[in-house]
């Protein structure tokens, strides 16, 4: 089994999940974004597609409806979950993996500190995804 990716920037999620699915570390997969983007919380699906495609990796993303909720099954899908006051703060990326999500910075409920972050597989999503970037 793959290992799980921490993020090592506070908004460096989807980074994690780039990394996690292309199989490098998540330095290299932070070189492929805009680093002005990842430290202001502005990295959006379209900027995740785009880097994938950097290494031949061709995924396409959708806003998660009942025709497409199955998407949510098919390893490698790369889902964003909604905001919430709890534990995602400005919404959160994650990716599908064996049958668990592979969460980037899976102890944000105990630890805000990103120094602290540390990555898991989790069995079940922790609020409700709203968009979902997935491999053709």
């Amino acid at each position: 089994m793959k290992s799980p990716i921490v993020q090592l920037d506070r908004y460096g999620c989807g980074v994690a999940c780039v990394a996690f699915v292309m199989n490098v570390s998540y330095g290299e997969a932070r070189l492929l974004f805009n680093a002005e983007k990842v430290e202001k919380a502005r990295t959006y699906c379209f900027d995740i597609t785009r880097a994938l495609s950097e290494k031949n990796i061709v995924y396409k993303y959708s806003k998660l409806t009942n025709d497409n909720i199955n998407l949510l099954n098919k390893n490698g899908v790369i889902v964003f979950v909604r905001k919430n006051k709890l534990v995602y703060l400005v919404g959160h990326y994650l990716v599908r993996h064996n049958r668990k999500w592979m969460d980037p910075w899976s102890n944000r409920i105990t630890s805000n500190e990103i120094t602290k972050a540390k990555s898991d597989f989790i069995n079940k999503l922790r609020d409700v995804p709203t968009w979902v970037i997935y491999p053709i």
